[in-house]
């Protein structure tokens, strides 16, 4: 896919929906290092939505890992769901895994999420994409 649009393989991502049988999958190298050799990434999504357990975290062979927006729903207003995100982020930040938070959806979402200023936001508090990668791809090709 790379070679067939001139597009190197270190832009690719792949994400795989947070459950408890792709973590498992994701936790076997082998299976993960055919994509590592060409320089694709692999994402974990949703997680702390899904089946995977906390268990298998260290073990995911995973760039990053997306949070699910549930678990940023009540933060900063409710203590103890800003007590479970610190932990999640100071864990994912020690693993050296990029964090993307979904759900940051109010500017005090956002503030607070400022403490891990390498961690990407997602949510209703940012505009939606303008372009896709349909569009690039059209405008690299053009003469």
């Amino acid at each position: 896919m790379a070679d067939s649009y001139d597009v190197p393989s270190r832009l690719f991502e792949i994400e795989v929906s947070d459950s408890a049988e792709a973590a498992k999958l994701l936790s076997l190298r082998t299976l993960t290092a055919s994509l590592r050799d060409v320089g694709v990434s692999i994402t974990l999504g949703n997680w702390g939505n899904g089946g995977s357990s906390m268990a298998l975290l260290g073990g995911l062979d995973v760039d990053t890992v997306t949070i699910a927006r549930e678990l940023m729903a009540t933060v900063p207003r409710d203590a103890r769901a800003g007590t479970v995100m610190t932990a999640l982020m100071d864990l994912l930040h020690a693993l050296d895994v990029r964090v993307v938070v979904s759900g940051v959806d109010t500017k005090e979402q956002l503030q607070w999420l400022s403490r891990w200023p390498d961690a990407l936001a997602q949510g209703t508090l940012f505009p939606r994409p303008q372009a896709g990668l349909a569009s690039m791809l059209a405008l690299r090709r053009e003469p």
